[in-house]
């Protein structure tokens, strides 16, 4: 195809990508997703000097609550349905990036089913983390490409940054640290490779060891999120006696 005809097609798939987002806007509304209040308590809570609900502080993690909360506070529904309009749409360059190394033809099929993939763009009308962890791990993902590709420190010390924030949207983005073990993959010396895995580490060890310290001093709770303990006490005690029996009524 010509290059006026690629340019034409271009502008059409970007008439048609924002014309669906206006319409997903309308008919999907922002509104609170399943764990939207707790983020709300979250943030009007962590600024009181003696915390009402410390299991909510605890057990949560930082990063939605304050995005969400904050977002709020300047200017309401309509500032942070704006904002998070923004991260979704910037999420179909970071696709086609992603998949560019499949060829122009694989990056161009996986932008426009991203695209019509309703379920994942509602997502972000929502007060949830759901919308902030995807789009964080569509981010880590792409920063974990160019940290392979380039093999420098910057690139490297930008994947810690992504997954340390990664973390902080929700615990279970722990995960993402695993990707530390694809350096060994490259062909590269144990200097330079010690080098690359050492700013990733840092990075992520400044970001969460900084939370973790806060979160001890504050609340005697010296992790980076609470729940799993309790959740495995209530499992325990579940199994043991269960709570839904009609002696218990």
């Amino acid at each position: 195809s010509t290059p006026s005809n690629s340019s034409a097609a271009s502008d059409v798939y970007k008439r048609q990508t924002i014309s669906l987002h206006i319409l997903l806007w309308i008919a999907y509304p922002l509104h609170y997703g399943p764990d939207g209040h707790n983020y709300i308590y979250y943030y009007i809570d962590i600024f009181n000097k003696e915390p009402m609900l410390p299991m909510v502080l605890t057990y949560r993690t930082p990063l939605a609550p304050l995005f969400y909360g904050s977002l709020l506070q300047i200017g309401g529904s309509t500032v942070v349905a704006i904002v998070v309009e923004i991260l979704s749409l910037l999420l179909i360059p970071a696709v086609y990036l992603l998949a560019l190394s499949w060829g122009r033809n694989a990056a161009r099929t996986a932008t426009v089913l991203f695209i019509l993939m309703l379920p994942f763009q509602i997502q972000f009308h929502q007060i949830s983390s759901d919308a902030l962890f995807s789009w964080f791990i569509i981010l880590f993902f792409l920063s974990l490409k160019y940290a392979l590709e380039c093999k420098n420190v910057k690139s490297w010390a930008i994947l810690g940054i992504i997954s340390a924030l990664t973390v902080l949207t929700r615990p279970s983005g722990l995960v993402v640290i695993i990707s530390l073990f694809a350096i060994f993959f490259l062909k590269l010396n144990f200097k330079k490779i010690f080098k690359l895995a050492g700013t990733y580490l840092l990075c992520i060890i400044i970001l969460l060891g900084s939370f973790v310290i806060y979160k001890g001093i504050r609340f005697n709770d010296f992790t980076i999120s609470r729940g799993s303990n309790y959740t495995a006490f209530m499992r325990i005690y579940t199994l043991q006696k269960s709570l839904f029996s009609p002696e218990n009524g």
